[in-house]
């Protein structure tokens, strides 16, 4: 079990210690909260450039279309 829940509220384990400061593991945690959040609005913004395409090829015809669909 990763945490204790003690009857006064104190919630101790992997995120804080029995003081309720925040572990070196919270920290790294929120990190990659921020980074992930970071990178989700940087494809959001290639995806706005880019849409993504689709093909098709025919003996008779090819054709390249893309989508405003998100």
């Amino acid at each position: 079990m990763f945490c204790r829940l003690y009857s006064t509220g104190k919630l101790i384990g992997r995120f804080y210690d029995e003081n309720g400061r925040q572990t070196a593991e919270k920290d790294k945690y929120d990190q990659l909260l921020k980074q992930a959040a970071k990178e989700k609005l940087e494809k959001n913004e290639y995806m706005k450039l880019y849409p993504p395409c689709n093909s098709e090829y025919a003996k008779s015809a090819a054709r390249v279309w893309c989508s405003n669909k998100r």
